[in-house]
């Protein structure tokens, strides 16, 4: 298992993540997205920037599945977004 780090942005410490890994926010902050664990993952640095240069730094689930249906996938296929089952 990598090292892990404190994190060294504005962040208060709220997380750790591995050596060479960023915190992905999973719903963006700026869209009112929380520091809850529950809300982000460990995700390699290289892989985060390519994310945000394939999508932008706060795209909504819906403009990702768009972006990837419309110019990276097989044409005969279409990525279709819906919301999870909420469990009580």
């Amino acid at each position: 298992m990598p090292k892990k780090r404190k994190h060294s942005s504005n962040f208060r410490g709220v997380w750790n993540e591995p050596t060479g890994y960023n915190v992905h926010h999973r719903l963006p902050k700026s869209r009112d997205g929380s520091n809850d664990p529950s809300n982000f993952s460990h995700v390699p640095i290289a892989l985060h920037h390519a994310f945000n240069a394939l999508f932008g730094s706060n795209p909504t689930a819906q403009e990702v599945a768009y972006v990837l249906s419309n110019v990276w996938i097989d044409p005969s296929y279409e990525i279709i977004v819906r919301l999870r089952e909420q469990t009580v």
